[in-house]
């Protein structure tokens, strides 16, 4: 049995939670669908590759204000202006893989949601210095951060202003070729709240160190950590992460292509 899209919304009026992926619709149809979900607080419409930035500005232009979880991930031609319509109630972001993003959208985010506590960025290749500079400044009660992947817009000097976070619990830099050991120093000296740390295969083999590894230790509070493909990690590494400074570790991963 098939239904339709707006079946959906006449059916489930009370719904808070809702997953649109791989559903292709008109603009004005995600209108209609929109305005039936008075109560939805959460949205997903992910992998959606063909759809344009007027289909999700129909989608949203009726529930924007009031929607604490967002993940549009995969959508390779949204490019956010939509985001002026967002307010306070916003905590959750997940826009990994949308490439067409630029440092207005984390411009629109920081004067409109200031109470965004996750930001999933993996691969969003036209950030630059600035969003980085602004996501520091202005998400104080940001708790997770991925940055996974390449950026070419990035420098060695504007990913350090990650470090500035200190509210950070989640940080993943799988990937990452900007990762070196000035970066490691500099986050493991001022992310004390960091519980999970994620860099496989970050950086190259001159960038990251054993010196460099050996700073992790200080991450007290560090409960996993996944150090796969690093070739700087040896067992005075380990013995320095695991005997002598991340006590509360549980997890750890070393993987190899």
């Amino acid at each position: 049995m098939r239904i339709s899209v707006l079946e959906i919304g006449a059916l489930c009026p009370e719904l808070t939670n809702l997953n649109l992926s791989s559903i292709t619709a008109s603009p004005e149809t995600l209108r209609v669908l929109s305005e039936s979900f008075p109560k939805l607080t959460k949205i997903a419409y992910c992998g959606m590759t063909q759809t344009n930035e007027k289909a999700f500005l129909f989608l949203l232009k009726s529930m924007a204000s009031r929607l604490r979880s967002v993940d549009f991930r995969g959508c390779a031609r949204l490019k956010g202006s939509f985001f002026t319509l967002f307010g306070t109630a916003l905590e959750e972001v997940l826009l990994d893989g949308c490439i067409l993003l630029d440092n207005h959208v984390i411009e629109d985010l920081s004067v409109r949601c200031n109470c965004i506590h996750t930001f999933k960025l993996d691969g969003c290749r036209k950030l630059n210095d600035e969003s980085l500079s602004l996501i520091s400044r202005n998400f104080n009660g940001l708790t997770t951060l991925t940055l996974c992947g390449v950026f070419p817009l990035f420098t060695n000097k504007g990913l350090k202003q990650i470090s500035r976070i200190s509210s950070l619990q989640t940080l993943s830099l799988d990937y990452n070729p900007l990762v070196d050991d000035n970066l490691l120093s500099s986050v493991s000296d001022n992310l004390q709240n960091l519980r999970k740390f994620t860099l496989s295969f970050a950086g190259t083999d001159c960038q990251i160190t054993t010196n460099g590894l050996c700073l992790l230790a200080k991450f007290r509070k560090l409960e996993e950590l996944d150090l796969s493909g690093l070739a700087a990690l040896n067992v005075q590494v380990l013995k320095s992460i695991c005997n002598d400074g991340c006590l509360e570790l549980r997890t750890i991963f070393f993987e190899e292509l």
